[in-house]
Parts: structure tokens; C-alpha cells; sequence
């Protein structure tokens, strides 16, 4: 008898652990679930955020070239630059320092502005590395003319000389017969966009709290097979570039949401990102830019709640398992 009373006593307890655990897991599923539509819904209102803040940069960018291009100071000191033939003249002289000083004192969006000749000779540059070398137009550059600047869709490339990923803009410059005498070139300083894109927002619209470090980033496809980011941040003091190594290694970024963003898609998921963590991510395909933006949040921080409130109730349970067994066997003593 005595040991019939200790089976049933074990199936009782064993049925108890199971009725806890499941109410464990299931409470776990539901405040899980519970989270994840207003997650995506904030990551939705950063992703607007930051779109509008690609736009404001690329569009300040775009301002700052149109000023430039039609500036007539500008346009007088770069045919200096370009019909004159001897570099040491008194007027070949005054036209440098004008456009050095001009193009060095400001522009945060650039790294490099560059004058070149048509035949792709490099004779001013805010970058001294530049000056003398052959940088002849490729379909790596964006060219466009004036009237269309607010059209132009930018090209990623990778650079030939550091590996870099890179975006250069050009745009012919013209002399009083309307005849291309040469190109202003900026090279964009894709560092400033990606700290821009990186650096905490709050929403316009309170659509609740989210706990946990949202990343925010740029993807762009240099090749069939290799996506990267925007930028490689790299240190630079003034214009010069310093690199840990010679040659700088790019390897690809691969995930759900950069790739369905890379394919013109845009939505939102649970997949594992870049670096093969699990991740609620929003994801947008730019067309203005050829870029992939993506705001993401890792589940571990974002159903921590859910897990410690599953976790006090397993425990709760079990210490009441415990608690109610040692008594039924001192009633039984």
C-alpha cells in the first residue's frame, strides 16, 4: 500500500512538472509574441528616420556641388587651371590658392575635390595624392550635367588605389563657347553618411519603448558576389588616409534582410544577420542611392522580459513542487 501511495505521489509530482513547464513555455510564447509587432513597429519609425536622414545628406551634398558648378568665380579660376599652360604663372597661381582655399575650408560630405583635364590628367586637388596622376572618366564615376544633378543615381565602386568602396560625382565644365574644357570631381566622404546612418535616433511618433542597442547601417553591392557596407571607417587626418595594412580586405555581407533589401525588396523578419546572430530587422531598398538600409534589434535583447518572466514562473512552480512534497512525506512520517 505504502508504496503505491509513493507511485502515485511520483506520477502527481512529474504531472505537476509538466503542467509548470508547459505554462512556463507557453507564457514565454505569448509575451514573445506580445512584443515583436510593437518592435517592428518602432524599428519601422527609425528605418523612416534614417531615410530621411540619407536624403537631407545626399541632398545637402547635391546643393553644396549645384553652388559650386555655378559659381563664377569658380568657373573663372578652373579655366585658369585648364588653358594655362604654365603652372608658374602669376595667374595660374592666384587660380590654385582661390580653389584651394575655396574647396578646403568646408564640405564635411567630401573627401576630395578635383579638377581634371579631358584628357584625364588630374592638375588640382584638395587631396595632394591625387595632383599629377591619370584619372581618365570610367563607368565607375557618375557623370552627369548640371540640369540633371537632382537625378543622378549614384555608383558604388570599389577604388583601384586602397580597395575602398568609393562614390565619385562629375560634372563637366564648360568655357564661353560651351565646349568642355575639363571636369570638377568630388570624391564622397561615405565615413560621415555611415556615421550619420549609425548614430542613435529617437522616432517622430512615441510607438513604445525598445530595450536593447539598435544597429542601423548601409549595404551596397560593389559586385555579383560582394556586398559591404557603405563605409569602412577608416581614420583620416585632414586629407590624408592612414591604413593599417596596404591592401584592404572586403569580404561580403550576407543575411534574409540584406539580401532580399539588395534584390529591391523591402520588409521586415526574424533571420540571423551578417554575423549569424538572430536579429528583428527592418529592411529598405533605396533606388535613389543603389543602397540597402537596415535597422535592426538582436531577439536575445528583445524577449529578455519574456524569458525572465518564464524563468520566475518555471522556478516558482518547482519550489512549490518541492515545498509540497516534503510535506506530504512528513504527513506520511
Amino acid at each position: 500500500m505504502q508504496s503505491w501511495r509513493r507511485r502515485f505521489l511520483s506520477y502527481v509530482l512529474i504531472a505537476c512538472l509538466s503542467c509548470i513547464s508547459f505554462t512556463a513555455f507557453i507564457t514565454y510564447i505569448s509575451l514573445r509574441q506580445a512584443v515583436i509587432q510593437p518592435t517592428f513597429e518602432f524599428l519601422a519609425q527609425v528605418t523612416e528616420a534614417k531615410i530621411e536622414q540619407s536624403n537631407h545628406w545626399f541632398g545637402q551634398l547635391k546643393t553644396d556641388f549645384k553652388i559650386d558648378l555655378t559659381d563664377t568665380q569658380v568657373r573663372e579660376n578652373a579655366i585658369v587651371l585648364l588653358t594655362e599652360r604654365l603652372n608658374i604663372s602669376p595667374d595660374y597661381q592666384q587660380a590654385y590658392h582661390y580653389l584651394h582655399k575655396r574647396f578646403s575650408e568646408k564640405y564635411q560630405q567630401r573627401l576630395a575635390t578635383s579638377l581634371i583635364t579631358n584628357s584625364g590628367i588630374v592638375i588640382f586637388s584638395t587631396d595632394p595624392n591625387q595632383e599629377g596622376q591619370y584619372r581618365p572618366l570610367q563607368n565607375t564615376t557618375t557623370y552627369f550635367k548640371l540640369e540633371n544633378i537632382d537625378d543622378l543615381t549614384p555608383n558604388f565602386y570599389q577604388s583601384a588605389t586602397d580597395q575602398l568602396p568609393m562614390i565619385t560625382l562629375a560634372s563637366p565644365l564648360l568655357d564661353q563657347s560651351e565646349t568642355r574644357i575639363g571636369v570638377l570631381t568630388i570624391d564622397l566622404n561615405l565615413s560621415d553618411l555611415d556615421r550619420w546612418i549609425r548614430q542613435p535616433i529617437k522616432p517622430k511618433k512615441n510607438v513604445g519603448k525598445l530595450s536593447g542597442e539598435i544597429d542601423s547601417y548601409l549595404v551596397g553591392k560593389l559586385s555579383l558576389t560582394t556586398n559591404t557596407f557603405v563605409s569602412q571607417n577608416i581614420h583620416r587626418e585632414g586629407n590624408q588616409t592612414n591604413f593599417a595594412e596596404n591592401t584592404i580586405s572586403i569580404s561580403t555581407l550576407k543575411s534574409d534582410g540584406i539580401n532580399n533589401a539588395l534584390g529591391m525588396e523591402s520588409g521586415q523578419g526574424l533571420y540571423l544577420n551578417y554575423e549569424q546572430i538572430p536579429v528583428l530587422g527592418v529592411y529598405r531598398w533605396l533606388p535613389a542611392y543603389r543602397f540597402a538600409l537596415l535597422v535592426e534589434v538582436q531577439q536575445a535583447e528583445v524577449f529578455q522580459l519574456a524569458r525572465f518572466r518564464a524563468g520566475q514562473l518555471f522556478v516558482g512552480g518547482l519550489v512549490f513542487i518541492v515545498v509540497a512534497s516534503l510535506c506530504l512525506l512528513l504527513i506520511k512520517l
